[in-house]
């Protein structure tokens, strides 16, 4: 009897255990599928009211009506390619050092640094870049602003 009334407890937790599972599944996915239609829904309208040639200019002024994306677009590359030219061969020689290089010791400490700060969401480290090096930037290169390719 009470072999069976285990089994049944089992199956139900499992029950239940998978029914959580499911609905924590489709919730995120009915949440992924809200925020889009959020977005469109208050993304568009700016499509009918800014003209295309507009867009595809190569002016950024939105206060003065120039919404040209092309210096968006080549910002963005340039600091993702600057980032990449940075990270790749100071991650490799991280991961090579610490793999190969350094003694145990050193390694049971470095390695939960390193997963620590991979753990840190990027657009917090954006954050603390720009308030720490958009000053350093704009007082060290007389810039106007800090807001530079370097800061990014």
């Amino acid at each position: 009897m009470a072999n069976s009334s285990t089994r049944r407890r089992t199956h139900i937790g499992e029950v239940i255990a998978e029914s959580v599972i499911r609905a924590s599944g489709l919730s995120a996915i009915a949440f992924v599928v809200l925020i889009f239609a959020f977005l469109a829904r208050e993304g568009v309208p700016a499509f009918f009211e800014v003209k295309l040639n507009v867009l595809l200019s190569t002016r950024w002024y939105p206060t003065e009506g120039h919404f040209g994306l092309w210096p968006l677009i080549l910002g963005s590359v340039l600091v993702t390619l600057g980032a990449g030219a940075l990270a790749v061969p100071t991650g490799l020689m991280a991961a090579v050092f610490v793999a190969e290089v350094s003694p145990r010791w050193l390694r049971e400490i470095v390695k939960p640094m390193i997963e620590v700060v991979a753990g840190i969401p990027s657009v917090v480290l954006g954050f603390l870049g720009m308030i720490a090096l958009s000053p350093l930037v704009r007082q060290v290169f007389n810039a106007p602003t800090g807001l530079t390719a370097l800061t990014g």
